[in-house]
């Protein structure tokens, strides 16, 4: 992927620390993965591209029971019910947190979605990636430690 002149992290650095509580009150701490690599996932609501890749992701990992990874999915400028009402009308079991004056987004980039992270259990950014394309995601769940689907 070219270089993401909107982005302030890159593959090498260390992973922002953030808490943020997701919509069904768990607490997601950067800096405290259970020894897990984590893959965090910016987006709105209003861009087809997120909206593609939340459906790509929430149908991913339906299929798997226990993901060996920590995955978090943040609307940016979106407030808790917004995406209540997004999830029960779609009906993803995907964790959401929200991000309501991208002060969590802030850390990580400027501009552009869908975005994704992937970091180590060390906290090192493994991928940094924007836009929706399988292949890339696949390539993604692979970083995070998922077989190839």
């Amino acid at each position: 992927m070219p270089m993401d002149l909107y982005a302030y992290v890159k593959p090498g650095d260390r992973l922002p620390a953030f808490r943020v509580t997701t919509i069904d009150g768990e607490v997601f701490d950067s800096e405290n993965p259970a020894g897990t690599n984590r893959w965090i996932y910016f987006f709105i609501l209003s861009c087809p591209h997120c909206r593609e890749g939340l459906k790509f992701l929430n149908a991913a990992f339906e299929k798997i029971p226990v993901l060996p990874f920590r995955f978090l999915a943040i609307g940016r400028d979106h407030e808790t019910e917004d995406l209540r009402v997004f999830r029960d009308k779609k009906q993803y079991h995907l964790p959401l947190a929200p991000d309501p004056g991208r002060n969590i987004y802030g850390m990580f980039a400027t501009g552009k979605v869908p975005r994704s992270i992937v970091a180590s259990p060390g906290g090192i950014v493994l991928a940094h990636s924007r836009g929706f394309q399988v292949k890339e995601y696949e390539n993604l769940m692979r970083m995070a430690g998922l077989p190839r689907p």
